[in-house]
């Protein structure tokens, strides 16, 4: 597993690297536990009917089956640390099966080493194909088979691993295709550049003060969007009860095209686990996005149907900024049976151009959820749940409200 130093400097706002979020996603689900072997081999299905699959305004109901199987790879090798997830899944819709009916795919590569006395390099990879949230496809043709291919790289270096002071250099690269060419004017390539310092004040307490350059470029209009960022952040974990990671950041970005279309303001995230008894923990997420970082992971998010608390996607559109919350009540019933309540509501700012007339709008969306778990032995684990959500109108998103149950059954091979 990761040290204490690894997740603590990993970087802060940036939709590549996770480790310092899986840690704080291990604390929120305690009763999960560390994996004891290095390689892992899980099985699943998830039945879910949702009410208003394709989030229309006109509701429009389905259920889906899902089959999954996951390989794990975590192995530490003397001063080095491999890990590894291979993933496919097979979705298949019930009624409108013919048109998108796909197979997801997931692949993630890490490795990890201490160099020298004081040096750490990182470096990760991760590949991903899947079905575009419905909700993100345009309001005329959301019932279609878009499929999104991402693939995001990053190399660390950290310098000062066992002192008070850490430095961590950072580049990264992403880009994003969409297999529909009605789409393909979001298709884009993404690099990021960072450089911040770390100052462990405890063991329990660091600040980081740091700069990014993130480079967007839509490759089918060759808009190009630069956006520089100042980031302050600080991880503190208290006896083991609460523990926070948060970044605020100075944005400031530009357009080569629509020079009209500049931000500047307060970005950032704030993550937070409390647990003051045994059986119970709270947790809060929020975040406020520019809409260049267009698939921003540095957030919180309990996922209904697999009760996983793990790294969301803020989608956007095009002109779009996100502020958002996630809340959550996690109940440790028993050694076996979990409770999870959770609720999310995320704000869009809209900026859009149509037919040469600039819209500016915003639009609301809240869900609600109550999920339970049962591990009726440790290699099987059920779970069930319903989730309520609806969405308000804006210039690119439809109004739309609905509800979804969901089963699942996962089978853990050693």
């Amino acid at each position: 597993m990761p040290t204490d130093n690894e997740n603590e400097v990993g970087v802060t706002h940036s939709k590549f690297h996770t480790k310092t979020w899986m840690a704080v996603a291990g604390a929120a689900l305690s009763a999960v536990g560390a994996q004891a072997e290095p390689l892992t081999l899980t099985a699943s299905h998830n039945w879910v009917h949702d009410s208003n699959f394709a989030r229309t305004e006109t509701p429009i109901s389905d259920t889906i089956n899902t089959t999954s199987l996951q390989l794990n790879l975590d192995k530490q090798y003397g001063r080095q640390t491999y890990t590894g997830m291979a993933k496919v899944a097979a979705v298949r819709y019930d009624k409108y099966g013919s048109l998108l009916n796909n197979d997801a795919k997931q692949l993630s590569l890490g490795f990890d080493s201490e160099l020298l006395q004081n040096w750490r390099v990182s470096l990760d990879g991760n590949y991903g194909q899947q079905l575009n949230q419905f909700e993100n496809n345009k309001l005329t043709d959301h019932v279609i088979k878009n499929v999104q291919t991402t693939k995001n790289a990053q190399a660390q270096v950290i310098y000062g691993v066992s002192g008070i002071w850490a430095l961590v250099a950072t580049g990264a690269k992403s880009t994003l295709n969409y297999s529909v060419p009605a789409y393909s004017y979001l298709n884009y390539r993404q690099d990021i550049q960072g450089l911040k310092a770390v100052y462990y004040s405890s063991d329990l307490l660091n600040y980081s003060l740091g700069v990014r350059h993130l480079n967007t470029e839509y490759t089918l209009s060759t808009e190009h969007v630069d956006e520089n960022d100042i980031d302050l952040g600080t991880n503190w974990v208290v006896s083991g009860l609460s523990q926070m990671s948060a970044t605020l950041s100075w944005t400031h970005s530009k357009r080569r095209l629509q020079a009209d279309r500049r931000f500047s303001g307060l970005t950032g995230y704030i993550n937070w686990n409390y647990t003051p008894h045994g059986v119970l923990s709270y947790g809060l997420s929020a975040y406020r996005t520019s809409n260049t970082d267009q698939f921003n992971q540095n957030y919180l998010s309990f996922d209904p149907g697999s009760g996983a608390f793990g790294i969301n996607s803020a989608q956007l559109a095009y002109n779009n900024r996100a502020t958002a919350a996630n809340l959550y009540v996690n109940w440790a019933a028993t050694g076996k049976l979990t409770m999870t309540a959770a609720t999310a509501w995320n704000r869009y700012n809209v900026d859009y151009n149509l037919i040469g007339t600039s819209i500016r709008d915003t639009s609301n969306y809240h869900s609600y959820s109550l999920n339970g778990y049962y591990a009726v032995q440790r290699w099987l684990k059920l779970s069930a749940g319903v989730v309520k959500y609806s969405q308000t109108k804006d210039a690119t998103r439809n109004p739309y409200s609905g509800h979804a149950v969901n089963v699942s059954a996962s089978f853990i091979f050693d």
